[in-house]
């Protein structure tokens, strides 16, 4: 099966589940299949706008209908950045790496209103999707180059994960061990 026209066909969809899911590299792989033609910009950034949009209102509602939830008052400290900024810190929040959801949780947990949070989450996705299809689109080039020798060190990276991973582990299990002892 070709996979360009099968991408051509289902690009749009697929970029808005993936954005839903895990939006940032969805965006930038999404700019780089606008920069070669296989996907219309105007499609990519619209889909993947909705996508961020959809999955910052799932965020939104998890935070306001468990508020009272133990595990999700870890976002409670964030009042810092929400009190310099007010509602404004979503636009921001939507463009910082690892801030998005829980910024999105916190708004819900502190319930502001729907629809002040679909104003600047309207205003925050599109601009989202706009930097990061771009980034994608201007650096899809580099990146094709840079492929080949990523693969190769593949399995180099992913043995290193793994050995990191089991230091970790024992590290954690010598500790704990040691705790129970004294």
């Amino acid at each position: 099966m070709d996979l360009e026209p099968f991408l051509a066909r289902n690009g749009p969809t697929l970029i808005y589940l993936g954005c839903v899911v895990e939006g940032d590299t969805v965006m930038l792989v999404a700019g780089g299949l606008a920069h070669y033609g296989v996907v219309s910009p105007l499609a990519a950034w619209l889909a993947g706008a909705l996508g961020a949009f959809t999955a910052d209102t799932f965020f939104y509602w998890i935070g306001r209908w468990g508020a009272h939830m133990p595990w999700l008052r870890r976002f409670a400290p964030m009042h810092r950045a929400t009190g310099r900024w007010g509602p404004f810190e979503i636009v921001l929040a939507r463009l910082v790496p690892g801030a998005r959801v829980a910024s999105m949780l916190y708004w819900g947990m502190n319930r502001l209103s729907y629809g002040w949070f679909g104003m600047f989450d309207l205003l925050a996705c599109p601009l989202w999707s706009a930097v990061f299809a771009l980034v994608g689109f201007v650096f899809a080039s580099q990146l094709s180059r840079l492929l080949p020798m990523l693969l190769r060190l593949e399995h180099r990276l992913l043995m290193l994960a793994i050995a990191g991973l089991s230091v970790l582990v024992l590290i954690r299990r010598v500790r704990h061990y040691w705790n129970s002892k004294h």
